[in-house]
């Protein structure tokens, strides 16, 4: 059963040099219980597949498309409806916790306040339910952590406190874009334990988005490989990270591999400007005519006309 269902979504942006086509015809779909990671280059758009879900897009954005979660549109919600969404069924982590934290309230009220805007308890009781998320996320000595400031901790603690927002509704889907940016090996395998065991412990399903491959095998069950605003190949991460048939998914291991840094040609394509064709033939080694002159559909989880002969 599918508990978020993305259909043909297209996010434009309107610039000084025209339209950027930042997602085109993107799908994914992801049940109850499940965990799902977005991977790719910088600048393809998974962080925008997160603000789409969340409507959190700027005002320039122009969007098509529907995003269902158990059977509702977010897309043609009122404010207040997708309010009653955003934060409760859905909680999203943010890449960079530091600036998403107010500076000048201290943390536990900053928790406390994400308590009693779901509603789960009265004022009165917020302080314990926020010292109990503080715990639960595993912040050390959380009752007298409660009342210091977003400074007073380190990247790794800031993280924490931005999980024990984001679940404090226990929401049925997880977002985490980028949660182990900025830290280091130690702390980053700490918070994907910890991720690891919260949506164990309550169920919920996971949309990872990230580039550290690694990070996804240790979270995810099923991939979807981004370039250019759409998926160019998904599946059970075990299955595409073993044996990858889109040219871009093998360039994208091979750029990680124990062989050293062998970055992928070339550039990504401007989104003002893509190529006629398969969005990727100018990088490709493989491209051949058809691939210059005609885009290729997503079959079987593969956006390629030539996989089968690689």
């Amino acid at each position: 059963m599918n508990l978020l269902h993305i259909n043909d979504l297209h996010v434009n942006f309107s610039t000084k040099a025209g339209q950027v086509r930042v997602l085109s015809g993107f799908c994914l779909d992801i049940e109850k219980g499940s965990s799902i990671c977005l991977v790719g280059e910088s600048g393809c758009g998974k962080t925008i597949v997160a603000l789409s879900i969340m409507r959190l897009l700027p005002e320039n954005a122009q969007v098509s498309g529907e995003i269902q979660f158990k059977d509702r549109d977010l897309l043609i919600l009122e404010k207040e409806e997708i309010r009653q969404i955003r934060g409760h069924e859905i909680s999203m982590i943010f890449e960079q916790p530091a600036s998403c934290l107010n500076p000048v309230f201290t943390v536990g009220d900053q928790i406390a306040e994400s308590v009693r805007a779901n509603g789960l308890c009265k004022k009165n009781e917020a302080r314990d339910a926020a010292i109990e998320l503080m715990r639960l996320t595993g912040i050390p000595s959380p009752k007298k952590r409660f009342d210091q400031y977003p400074h007073e901790f380190s990247g790794g603690m800031l993280q924490r406190v931005m999980i024990s927002i984001a679940m404090a509704s226990k929401p049925a889907l997880l977002i985490a874009d980028e949660p182990t940016t900025s830290l280091d090996v130690t702390v980053q395998a700490q918070i994907v334990e910890l991720i690891k065991d919260l949506i164990t412990k309550f169920g919920m399903s996971l949309l990872l988005i990230t580039h550290d491959l690694g990070v996804a095998a240790e979270l995810c069950r099923d991939v979807a490989v981004m370039y250019a605003g759409e998926i160019v190949e998904s599946g059970c991460l075990n299955e595409v990270f073993r044996h990858p048939k889109h040219p871009y998914t093998k360039a994208l291991l091979r750029a990680i591999s124990d062989d050293g840094l062998r970055p992928i040609k070339g550039s990504v394509p401007e989104l003002t400007n893509l190529p006629e064709g398969c969005w990727f033939h100018p990088r490709c080694p493989f491209a051949e005519d058809q691939c210059r002159l005609s885009k290729p559909e997503l079959k079987n989880g593969i956006r390629c006309h030539l996989w089968k002969k690689n």
